[in-house]
């Protein structure tokens, strides 16, 4: 009997020896998190797009340069296709958000007021050139005093080789959304 009851004993005695296993998990473990810092670290100082903030729980976007912005919008493709309803702004306006969250730029929606009339833009907050509003079915560009003036003319007025815009405008709205059904600031102008 004294040869079973060493064998119970012994069945797996490497696993409860201390300090071997458990620092080699360690290690592991250990390895898998600075890998994880290092790669969060590099994506978001090189700007390889969005990355995930663990401790505050959500994703991080960063404002563009103005040359980021341009070049975004530009190749952007979200004006080329067809959206069909009476909220084609509004659809469009999220599509580029949301395009732009893609590529890790932070971006507004825009929720201009012309009492009986409304319209959605994006906006963007450039690190180097400042405020920026895109009209999402022509990609044409305002700065934040041609938006501002066209609230004290009281007519939102834009106009490309495609057509023109025109409307009443009494102020509008930037939302800067957490997710899309969650506004975080609102900015109201005049």
């Amino acid at each position: 009997m004294p040869l079973i009851r060493h064998e119970q004993n012994t069945v797996l005695p490497h696993v409860h020896k201390k300090g071997v296993f458990t620092s080699l998990w360690k290690t592991i473990a250990l390895s898998l998190v600075l890998a994880l810092v290092v790669i969060l670290l590099l994506g978001f100082y090189f700007g390889f797009g969005t990355y995930y903030n663990i401790l505050c729980d959500k994703f991080v976007w960063h404002d563009p340069s103005y040359a980021q912005m341009t070049t975004f919008i530009t190749s952007d493709t979200t004006n080329l296709e067809t959206f069909m309803g009476p909220n084609v702004c509004d659809v469009m306006s999220k599509q580029i958000i949301q395009n732009a969250r893609d590529h890790g730029y932070r971006a507004g929606y825009v929720y201009l007021d012309g009492g009986n009339v409304s319209h959605a833009i994006v906006c963007f907050q450039t690190t180097d050139a400042g405020w920026y509003f895109v009209e999402p079915q022509a990609d044409i560009f305002l700065t934040s005093g041609e938006l501002d003036a066209m609230v004290d003319e009281g007519f939102y007025h834009v106009e490309n080789d495609q057509g023109h815009l025109t409307f009443p405008l009494e102020r509008y709205v930037v939302n800067w959304y957490k997710t899309t059904a969650d506004p975080s600031i609102q900015f109201w102008s005049n």
